[in-house]
């Protein structure tokens, strides 16, 4: 492990703490305590990051926020993500038309990024921009999918568990799914849950076309079992539904990943085909802007009727 440079983490610590609220600007005693730095050393550390121009002074409240050459930074480094631009255009499009939060991940090393999330009226997205995490399992299925072996071999073996492991099999198996589907649903609301929802909708309902509507979409919820939260393997259930898809680049590899998420139920009520056909299309443009082409495998995204469950946290990356 590199040795620790503690000017340096306490420079770093401290532009995390702005990075993480980007609206507020800070003064020098909250800085401090924010970043757990002493006073005076906090003062010699904003002192210079002020002359560099990564942080700007503002009078006379005498408070700081992110300066231009942290913006530069961020440019540069969100200029290793070509489709972002064409990524949010299309979320933005996707947020309208469903009402619905979107998130765009990215991937940088092993590490997973949120690079950006889209707020509808209703639904802001519990992964936020910024938001890192590490590659590995459940993390990371719409990225290891379409990888070569050798990489979803190294995937597998951050688990910590015996290669013919039912871990390593669950996830295989998620995988080759994943990979078949061209998508991942992972759904919170359990049936009974999804079901009073609706009956409270159906008790408001004002004419017959309205409750014919809402009584098929109940009986649709009771019969296909796949939209409900059942058997979850993880102690912790999704706070979020979550329908995602990939977009590739060039070389069949996924580029970003594209999800819409909701409040658990928000997803099965607006139909999930309708939505992954809404997805897929629009990850297919991003794509075309990448020179990027769709697996073969993920070519059932279109017409899928009754899509799978993915089960485990992080299921929009």
């Amino acid at each position: 492990m590199a040795k620790s440079v503690p000017a340096l983490d306490r420079a770093l610590r401290i532009l995390g703490e702005l990075a993480a609220r980007p609206a507020d600007a800070l003064t020098l005693s909250e800085l401090a305590r924010a970043a757990d730095v002493n006073l005076s050393t906090c003062h010699s550390i904003v002192m210079a990051l002020t002359e560099a121009s990564y942080l700007l002074r503002h009078e006379p409240a005498k408070t700081y926020t992110l300066g231009p050459a942290v913006v530069e930074i961020g440019a540069a480094a969100l200029a290793q993500y070509p489709g972002l631009l064409a990524a949010r255009q299309e979320g933005d499009a996707l947020m309208r038309r469903f009402e619905l939060g979107v998130i765009i991940g990215g991937r940088a090393g092993d590490e997973l990024l949120v690079l950006e999330d889209i707020a509808s009226p209703h639904v802001t997205p519990d992964s936020r921009k910024g938001f890192r995490g590490p590659m590995a399992p459940p993390l990371g299925r719409l990225f290891m999918a379409w990888e070569p072996d050798d990489a979803i071999l190294a995937w597998l073996q951050r688990l910590s568990f015996d290669e013919d492991s039912d871990e390593v099999r669950y996830y295989r198996d998620a995988l080759r799914i994943t990979r078949e589907q061209g998508h991942i649903v992972a759904l919170d609301g359990t049936i009974s849950e999804l079901v009073i929802r609706l009956a409270v909708q159906l008790a408001r309902a004002t004419t017959q076309h309205e409750r014919l509507d809402i009584a098929v979409r109940m009986a649709d919820l009771v019969r296909d079992e796949e939209y409900a939260h059942l058997g979850q393997r993880t102690s912790t259930l999704h706070r979020q539904d979550v329908v995602g898809v990939p977009v590739f680049c060039a070389d069949g590899r996924t580029a970003l990943t594209l999800s819409v998420v909701g409040r658990p139920g928000d997803i099965a009520q607006r139909n999930v085909p309708v939505i992954l056909r809404a997805l897929t299309a629009a990850a297919r443009r991003i794509a075309a802007t990448l020179g990027g082409h769709t697996p073969t495998s993920a070519d059932g995204a279109d017409g899928a009727e009754h899509p799978r469950r993915a089960e485990g946290p992080g299921a929009h990356v």
